[in-house]
């Protein structure tokens, strides 16, 4: 792949990539300066809303994920490479390799950097221009950071440019606490790092009563929507307010597979996090009994009811069992809990408070005889 713009024919327009991401890219050119998917920005070149997915970048010197040499007067936002990169000289880092009084802000990086001098997680080497709110990995990175010429105008780690370890990186208050833009990004804690918000994937859940959803809502205008397995929509709910809270969903039949996504006005939205909350299943035995010297016990049975009272009808269950014992009097019950396996995003509670297994005595009938006596005898 040839990058696009080089010393001599700089790329001064604008690339807009609307939450795109560029994936399996490869540029093996080691003997060559500038190297990136951009190799040179110029003058009014805006880059943005863009993103690098298993990407492997080889230049000389100047080498970046992203771009190799950005000049003054370019702007690079809501970017992220998550790309291998290495240079064979100096001034290699995994979003940019050379920033030259360039404004950089909102961007991320991931990637392996290796080379010779100047090495950084974010930028290689920097030379003024503005830098807000980036940030880089710095275990998976393998560099201590974020722009490679430690100096004391520019600093290793200036205020603009924070080295996080990887899970720090999948904090979404990371981000937030920084001015990123909720509405571009999206993250779910402890399970990536950003990616554009219109990625966000659906929630899978089974329907049960009442079935509780996290989200984050954007707007006063977005809704969560509920389809069925076969894409047809089932409910949608509006959010009173903007915010992060709670939303039940109380009209789903029970165990039945829903996809629980997110709109504005019927137009898919950006999903900052709908994470559905595990319901409780409460299983209760029912009292049970035999009668002495009955061979076979006879099976336990129990009901299941969710968090609202109401009955299950089914649900991947297990059995119930007894102390041993075959004289008359009452046993506990017993059970294996690695043998209950509740559905997706449902948890078993165990309810046998004052429940027992009874063997009753075993009824006797005595039949008396008559018998005649001479009086006097």
């Amino acid at each position: 792949f040839s990058p696009i713009g080089n010393s001599s024919t700089k790329f001064t327009g604008t690339y807009k990539g609307k939450g795109h991401a560029i994936s399996n890219l490869y540029i093996n050119r080691p003997t060559t300066n500038c190297i990136g998917l951009f190799g040179y920005l110029n003058s009014t070149a805006q880059v943005d809303s863009l993103g690098l997915l298993n990407v492997n970048i080889k230049g000389g010197n100047e080498v970046g994920g992203l771009v190799g040499y950005n000049n003054y007067g370019s702007t690079i936002s809501n970017t992220y490479s998550r790309a291998q990169v290495f240079g064979s000289g100096d001034k290699v880092g995994g979003l940019i390799g050379s920033n030259n009084g360039g404004t950089i802000s909102h961007n991320y990086a991931t990637g392996t950097v290796a080379g010779s001098t100047y090495l950084g997680g974010l930028v290689g080497y920097n030379n003024g221009g503005i830098i807000s709110s980036n940030y880089y990995d710095s275990e998976t990175s393998g560099r201590e950071y974020a722009i490679g010429n430690n100096t004391a105008t520019n600093g290793s780690n200036p205020t603009g440019a924070q080295a996080r370890a990887t899970h720090e990186m999948w904090v979404r208050d990371t981000f937030v606490n920084a001015t990123w833009d909720t509405i571009i990004w999206a993250i779910r804690d402890s399970m990536s790092y950003p990616y554009f918000g219109w990625q966000s994937a659906p929630v899978y859940v089974h329907g049960c009563y009442p079935t509780l959803l996290d989200v984050d809502v954007l707007h006063t205008a977005d809704s969560v929507v509920v389809y069925n397995s076969n894409k047809v929509r089932m409910v949608e709910l509006l959010p009173p307010t903007a915010g992060r809270g709670n939303i039940t969903l109380n009209v789903l039949p029970y165990d039945t597979l829903y996809i629980v996504t997110y709109e504005a006005g019927k137009v898919p939205s950006y999903l900052v996090r709908a994470v559905a909350i595990m319901d409780t299943i409460t299983v209760r035995p029912q009292p049970t009994s035999k009668v002495y010297g009955t061979v076979a016990d006879p099976a336990i049975s129990f009901t299941l009811t969710d968090n609202g009272g109401h009955a299950m009808t089914s649900a991947t269950v297990g059995s119930f069992g007894r102390i041993a014992g075959d004289t008359v009097g009452d046993y506990h019950l017993t059970f294996n809990p690695s043998q209950w396996i509740a559905p997706l995003n449902h948890v078993f509670r165990f309810d046998t408070a004052g429940i027992r297994f009874s063997i009753t005595p075993k009824l006797l009938t005595v039949t008396a005889e008559d018998k005649i006596k001479t009086q006097g005898a």
